[in-house]
């Protein structure tokens, strides 16, 4: 006796094929997240705080900026406690400029090389409002066992920025993003045996772009300056903990 797949009563192997498949490509466009596609390049002005723990350490800053669709501009405040600092950071096509309180502007050719710079002094409020100003979504969501979950009113997206040290929240209304919780655990970082060092030619090329001469003075202040930077991270060992909050004004619609 011979058996059929076929049944009166059954739909066609392809009607259910075809209903699985567009049941996953709904899920997948519901789980999706998808910025306002208003802030790249747009017209906007925007405000906000970083409020950073480390240990018994607390920092704030607060920060504001405006960018147009041909360039970004970020200002910020560094409330220590004891003393507050301050910077501004500027970039177009053609490169950047950043400056602090004590310190001579700094000129960029590279624009990405000016936002670096003012990125851990601004609390990373510049790094977060260039990335969406570009379009940079992977700069902005976590990448790694990412988790959306969607309330009345907010999505959030949690999960791992490149390794389970890094982990942050996202929180986004209506495709704006209003804040985001990042959390550092030193402990969980994977050190490598060694750091790998920069060449004497990648060294020259950031200099380069930080409109620095390739002076053999500025390349040793250079190589001090990473030196400083990788023993203060080889030596972190309380949890950094930093919510940002943003709210953006007047974006394309």
């Amino acid at each position: 006796m011979k058996l059929s797949l076929k049944s009166k009563t059954s739909p066609p192997m392809k009607t259910i094929i075809a209903l699985l498949l567009s049941t996953a490509a709904v899920f997948a466009q519901e789980n999706a997240i998808v910025l306002d596609p208003g802030y790249k390049a747009g017209e906007y002005s925007f405000s906000g705080t970083v409020e950073t723990e480390m240990g018994a350490f607390k920092t704030t800053h607060t920060f504001t900026g405006k960018t147009k669709h041909d360039s970004f501009e970020c200002s910020w405040v560094n409330d220590m406690g004891v003393m507050k600092t301050q910077g501004k950071v500027k970039v177009d096509k053609q490169g950047g400029t950043m400056a602090m309180d004590g310190m001579a502007e700094q000129k960029f050719t590279d624009p990405a090389m000016a936002i670096a710079s003012a990125t851990g002094v601004s609390g990373g409020s510049v790094h977060l409002m260039y990335a969406l100003w570009t379009g940079e979504q992977s700069s902005v969501l976590p990448t790694q066992n990412v988790k959306i979950t969607k309330l009345e009113d907010k999505t959030e997206v949690s999960g791992d920025n490149g390794s389970k040290a890094r982990h942050s929240v996202v929180t986004i209304v209506a495709g704006m993003v209003v804040s985001v919780k990042s959390e550092f655990d030193p402990s969980l970082e994977k050190k490598p045996a060694e750091e790998p060092e920069m060449s004497e030619q990648q060294i020259k090329d950031a200099l380069k772009a930080m409109g620095k001469p390739e002076t053999q003075e500025e390349i040793d202040k250079l190589k001090e300056m990473m030196k400083r930077a990788q023993n203060s991270m080889a030596n972190l060992k309380d949890k950094i903990t930093t919510t940002t909050k943003v709210t953006v004004t007047g974006l394309p619609k």
